[in-house]
């Protein structure tokens, strides 16, 4: 299985924000986006989740073009750190909406790993800390089912400790799940030792690949 991105573009208020963005996104490979903010990564991913329609281009889940096979969409996983829906919800009432949308959905898993996060199910997200909130969505990810997650600036502002339990969930869910993450971020240091591949998006296009090897100190450090 792979998802594959053909020439997608997005026109926003006559401004062009991506311009035949194309690349292949294999099983269990965790591939980082890094641009500059304003490079366009964030519509890039409403644009894949079909939060945004495009312009032009398709998607393309396992050789399915997911705009006429529209339940392709649940091998994908996507929550959009600037504009979500969670607001006072508690993170169980997330979850249980989450299971309605993902037929694989692992609630006593999340119970569990929320456990091992010190996070509890009654906690309303709008109270939580920023790091808190972002592993709640890693956790909401991980249990999804979804064999292909994207995460979008998750290390922004967030400090070390945190940082490096998130990085230690990914790389263990990709080992251990086989599970594919697409990453973004403006600091390309961040996702060193992590991916696999990186993608380099400047001026609206992708404008060059990086392959590296992913560290397996990474996951050690959750060990």
């Amino acid at each position: 299985m792979s998802i594959k991105v053909k020439g997608i573009s997005k026109i926003i208020n006559r401004q062009p924000i991506i311009t035949e963005v194309s690349f292949e996104w294999p099983a269990a490979r965790i591939i980082g986006l890094v641009g500059q903010n304003g490079a366009g990564k964030t519509t890039l991913f409403r644009t894949m989740a079909d939060h945004y329609l495009p312009d032009a281009g398709s998607l393309l889940i396992d050789e399915q073009e997911v705009v006429k096979h529209p339940s392709m969409r649940q091998q994908l996983f996507y929550i959009d750190t600037q504009h979500n829906f969670f607001g006072a919800l508690t993170l169980k009432q997330i979850a249980a909406m989450y299971a309605r949308g993902y037929s694989h959905f692992d609630g006593k898993r999340f119970q569990q790993l929320l456990m091992a996060e010190q996070l509890s199910a009654t906690s309303h997200y709008q109270q939580l800390s920023k790091g808190q909130r972002m592993l709640s969505q890693i956790l909401l990810a991980l249990v999804s089912g979804a064999p292909y997650v994207i995460l979008d600036e998750p290390f922004d502002g967030l400090d070390i400790l945190v940082r490096e339990r998130i990085v230690a969930r990914i790389v263990s869910e990709a080992v251990d799940h086989q599970t594919s993450f697409l990453i973004s971020s403006h600091n390309l240091e961040e996702l060193d030792g992590l991916c696999d591949q990186a993608l380099f998006l400047k001026d609206h296009r992708l404008v060059e690949t990086m392959i590296w090897r992913r560290s397996a100190s990474r996951l050690k450090s959750f060990n």
